[in-house]
C-alpha cells in the first residue's frame, strides 16, 4: 500500500495505477489500517475514520502540517481618508507677557492722561479753598475715580499737612457692577511714612487700569492731617436735600483695620464726614 522509490526505479502504467492514483488509503478503524499496512514506512500516510495519520517511524500519529517561513512584507497600501476631528485638547499654559508699549498721551472724555503727571478724578488742585483735616487712625477712607481710557499707573500719593507720626497705606479697589461700591483690592501699594508739609507716596511696578469706576483707599495708623478738597467737594452718596448748603459725605469709610487692605465685597460702609481727601495716581 505504500512504496518508496529510489533513483533508477522503473515507472510504468501499473505503478501509476497502483500508487499514484489510489492516493492516501482510507480505513474505518485503526485495526483495519494495521492489518492492511503491516510494515509501514516512515512518513507513510493513512486516513482512519476521516482523520489523517502519519507514521513517524515507530508509531502512527495524527498528522500536523508545519508552518512555512514568513514571507516578505508586502507594499504599503494606499492612504485612507482623513478621520473625524478629535475632541479639543486641554488649555495650554499661559504664554509670557508681551513687552510694554511706549509712553503716550491718553485722551478720553473730558480728561487726558499725560505720562509722569498725577490725576485725581475731579482734576481740582489744592488752593486757598482747600483745607487740611485729620483722619481717624486705622480707618479706611475711600474716594471714587472714573477711568476713561486704559491707563497705567505706578504711584499713589497724598499731601500730609501735619504728621502725628506713623505710616499711611494706600491702594485701589474695583467697584461692583450693580451697586458701584468698592469690592476687591486691585492694588495694595503698601505704606510710606507720614511727614509734615510733604507728599506721602507709595510706588510700585506699574499696573494697568481699564475704563471704569475705581475707589482709592487711604489708611493711616496715626491721626495725621491731610489736604482735602474745599469748595465743591464730592458727595459720594448724594446730598441730603437741595439747598445753598447741605450735608453730604465726601468719602466712604471702613473702620478697625490694620495691615494689608481687606476685601470689601458686601461689607457695610460708613460715611466719613464731609472731607474728600486728595489722593493722586501717577500716570506711566
Amino acid at each position: 500500500m505504500y512504496r518508496v522509490y529510489q533513483n533508477g526505479d522503473d515507472w510504468d502504467a501499473t505503478d501509476a495505477n497502483a500508487w499514484m492514483s489510489q492516493g492516501v488509503p482510507r480505513f474505518t478503524s485503526t485495526s483495519a489500517r494495521n492489518a492492511a499496512i503491516e510494515d509501514p514506512e516512515e512518513d507513510q500516510l493513512a486516513i482512519v475514520d476521516g482523520v489523517l495519520y502519519r507514521h513517524n517511524g515507530s508509531s502512527w500519529v495524527t498528522f500536523t502540517s508545519g508552518s512555512g517561513a514568513t514571507g516578505p512584507t508586502g507594499p504599503a497600501g494606499a492612504t485612507g481618508s482623513t478621520g473625524a476631528t478629535g475632541p479639543a485638547g486641554a488649555v495650554g499654559a499661559t504664554g509670557p507677557s508681551g513687552s510694554g508699549g511706549g509712553s503716550s498721551v491718553h485722551g478720553g472724555g473730558s480728561l487726558a492722561y499725560f505720562t509722569g503727571r498725577y490725576i485725581d478724578g475731579l482734576e481740582v488742585v489744592p488752593d486757598s479753598t482747600s483745607s487740611s483735616g485729620s483722619i481717624v487712625a486705622n480707618v479706611i477712607y475711600l474716594t471714587p475715580i472714573e477711568i476713561y481710557r486704559t491707563v497705567s499707573i505706578d504711584a499713589i500719593a497724598v499731601w500730609c499737612a501735619t504728621s502725628s507720626g506713623g505710616n499711611m497705606r494706600m491702594g485701589i479697589y474695583a467697584s461692583s457692577s450693580t451697586t458701584g461700591l468698592p469690592t476687591t483690592v486691585v492694588k495694595d501699594g503698601g505704606t510710606a511714612a507720614n511727614a509734615t508739609g510733604a507728599a506721602v507716596q507709595v510706588t510700585f511696578t506699574a499696573i494697568s487700569l481699564s475704563p471704569g469706576l475705581y475707589w482709592r483707599a487711604i489708611i493711616s495708623d496715626s491721626a495725621s492731617q491731610y489736604k482735602y478738597v474745599g469748595s465743591g467737594q464730592r458727595a459720594v452718596s448724594g446730598i441730603s436735600a437741595p439747598a445753598a448748603t447741605t450735608t453730604y459725605a465726601g468719602s466712604f469709610t471702613y473702620g478697625g483695620t490694620t495691615g494689608a487692605l481687606p476685601d470689601l465685597t458686601g461689607v457695610t460702609l460708613g460715611h466719613g464726614g464731609s472731607n474728600s481727601f486728595f489722593v493722586w495716581l501717577r500716570v506711566v
